[in-house]
């Protein structure tokens, strides 16, 4: 009886086996994939796709808006640091918002409530490699600052 066990369910192995779609994708062939493979934009509640001209129309309402005091236009913003503020959302009762304060090998991480307040509970520190603000560490060769006016604006910061 156990043996008949064993031959059902080996053979009901190998028929989930040979029933699975193959992967014919090109990995390895030296071809570009398919782009009708490629899985669309994730369309979420609080973001949304948008195109570089709507991003160079946020950028120039904040070059018109913003105090003479900032300086910061952009933070670029590391996977560690990403990693910390998933956690910390995950974690952290209330955080919906995050602050990032700089310091000089590591930057601080904080969760944030609703209603902007720093939540002390759970602070981490990520190395500040590879992130920071711009201008500091601005791609000027970003489709957004196409535009020489984006660009002479945030040079001039």
């Amino acid at each position: 009886m156990k043996t008949n066990i064993t031959f059902l369910l080996l053979l009901l192995f190998v028929a989930v086996v040979s029933c699975q779609k193959s992967d014919n994708s090109p990995q390895g062939s030296g071809q570009p994939p398919d782009k009708s493979a490629i899985a669309p934009p994730v369309v979420h509640q609080s973001f949304q796709v948008i195109s570089v001209s709507d991003a160079q129309n946020n950028l120039t309402a904040w070059f018109n808006t913003k105090p003479e005091s900032v300086v910061v236009n952009a933070f670029l913003i590391n996977s560690d640091e990403l990693d910390a503020m998933i956690s910390l959302r995950q974690n952290v009762a209330g955080a919906v918002k995050f602050r990032i304060y700089m310091g000089t090998n590591q930057f601080s991480v904080w969760p944030v409530n609703r209603a902007g307040g720093d939540i002390s509970d759970l602070i981490y520190g990520v190395s500040s490699v590879g992130s920071g603000p711009c201008p500091l560490v601005c791609d000027y060769s970003s489709p957004i600052f196409n535009n020489p006016k984006y660009l002479e604006a945030a040079k001039a910061e």
